[in-house]
């Protein structure tokens, strides 16, 4: 199989942000003030994405004398679903061979119930601003209210798991809600080097009813506490919309629906775009449970994931850690708007959402993380200060040190430490064989091996090199970068 190059240039989505972006930010500052400088940036990087003109790695093959180029990425998140994909595949492998210990996990969603309606009183401009610190509370006692619960079932022990923050949902909406990795029992022992894992008994609908009630409860009591639930009768509030920022903006055009339509046969396209996620498996697996609060609290467990089972286990974590569009979906229509396919027909029979390419850049822009603001989170006897951490995860890391010596007040590593592997990120052809099963250092001519033998940064060099092999794009010059 012969290796074609990434050509993000020809895509939709790349073309409606190159094209549209400088609109965009030109009517977001003269209505709102303008965005956030790291949304800016986050656009400019994924214009500059996988383009040679902004740089790339040449690859040789020493049998045939064959060469190759690499790209290089903007490695941001929340647009490019190249760097998405990355992320998701080596996040994945992460978890499956340093963090979730070879024992029974289920996969756990809460939607919370103020992500549409009781935390927004003054609406989506305000919820951007208590993000931060509401969502870092709201995991806590989410993460809290669990372990404690499945601890609890198992009488004795200490559990654990992963949280993946969510911000989207399946039709580019803003959605914030979170999944979980947790135990499906706890680990137990008396001190030794040794843990024994006792499993959870088999979990009912009535005990999940029972902990969506109490998780709802201390919920409400938390907004309560932080006065986002308001106590005035609904006929005595203020119709009057507060003012919106940009953010703001973005945000309320993402909570939205949008227009959508029945668009062709939607079965005839592909169910499962990149073929590393079995949706269908891990969304609606067969033994799922499902409760929901009158106050619009959802939580749903599904059934157990054997710990033996790495490989379905590492597609749910592919699941987990996917980014929030897929270009492949993205279809424009000839009268200029923007079709985005659906991953199921809706409850009106709808399987595309149909989109101004403004509307698409506002709801992009609402679903950008901020930086500092992890979407992962490791907790109980995973956490990375936890005491046992190390006795049950299939291969415990440590954190690469300084190369400079050790201090004289500190305790020299021991041997055992020493050699323990480094939680780094996969190699790129390593994770490339791994996700997709192909070999991307075999030369397309020969079939020997690719290496590296040269980086280029000069534009000079790069325009020279482009010429003489052919290799420009369609987007020869390069998108604009951001002045710093």
């Amino acid at each position: 199989m012969r290796r074609v190059r990434h050509r993000p240039e020809a895509s939709v989505l790349h073309r409606v942000v190159r094209e549209h972006l400088d609109d965009f930010l030109r009517a977001a500052r003269e209505e709102h003030g303008g965005l956030p400088r790291f949304i800016e940036k986050t656009f400019r990087s994924f214009i500059s994405c996988a383009i040679p003109e902004r740089g790339f790695c040449r690859l040789k093959c020493d049998s045939c004398g064959h060469e190759e180029i690499l790209a290089f990425s903007c490695k941001r998140r929340g647009v490019c679903p190249s760097c998405a994909a990355r992320e998701m595949a080596d996040g994945a492998a992460h978890l499956v061979d340093h963090v979730l210990p070879r024992a029974p996990l289920r996969q756990w969603v809460v939607s919370y119930p103020f992500a549409l309606g009781s935390a927004r009183p003054a609406h989506p401009e305000r919820s951007r601003r208590i993000q931060p610190e509401l969502l870092r509370a709201v995991e806590r006692l989410v993460i809290r209210t669990l372990q404690r619960w499945q601890e609890r079932r198992c009488r004795s022990g200490k559990s654990g798991g992963v949280l993946v923050r969510h911000r989207f949902g399946s039709s580019i909406n803003l959605h914030v809600h979170g999944h979980l990795l947790l135990l499906d029992g706890a680990f137990t022992g008396d001190g030794g080097e040794t843990l024994t894992f006792v499993r959870a008994p088999k979990t009912t609908p009535e005990e999940l009813r029972d902990l969506a009630v109490d998780l709802d409860r201390r919920l409400q009591q938390l907004l309560t506490r932080r006065g986002l639930l308001s106590q005035t009768p609904a006929e005595e509030r203020s119709n009057e919309l507060p003012a919106l920022d940009a953010l703001g903006a973005c945000a309320q055009v993402a909570l939205r629906q949008g227009q959508r339509e029945r668009s062709g046969a939607w079965f005839d396209c592909a169910h499962h775009e990149s073929g590393l996620v079995e949706e269908d498996e891990v969304e609606h697996p067969k033994g799922g449970l499902v409760a929901t609060t009158p106050s619009g609290l959802h939580v749903y467990a599904s059934s157990p994931i054997e710990g033996n089972d790495r490989d379905r286990m590492e597609r749910v974590c592919r699941y987990l850690l996917r980014g929030p569009i897929s270009s492949g979906r993205l279809t424009e229509r000839p009268d200029g708007l923007l079709s985005y396919r659906l991953k199921k027909p809706d409850r009106h029979g709808n399987t595309a959402l149909v989109l101004t390419p403004l509307e698409l850049l506002m709801r992009l822009a609402s679903l950008i993380p901020g930086p500092g603001h992890p979407s992962r989170k490791y907790f109980g006897i995973l956490a990375p200060a936890a005491k046992d951490r190390a006795l049950v995860v299939p291969a415990p890391t440590k954190r690469r040190g300084s190369t400079c010596e050790h201090r004289r007040d500190e305790p020299a590593p021991s041997e055992a430490a020493a050699a323990l592997p480094h939680a780094e990120r996969l190699l790129w052809a390593e994770l490339f064989r791994r996700t997709w099963g192909s070999d991307a250092l075999e030369c397309s001519r020969c079939k020997g091996r690719l290496r590296p033998i040269a980086v280029l940064h000069d534009p000079e060099e790069i325009a020279r090199y482009l010429a003489h092999t052919g290799e420009t794009t369609t987007y020869a010059r390069g998108p604009p970068l951001m002045a710093a």
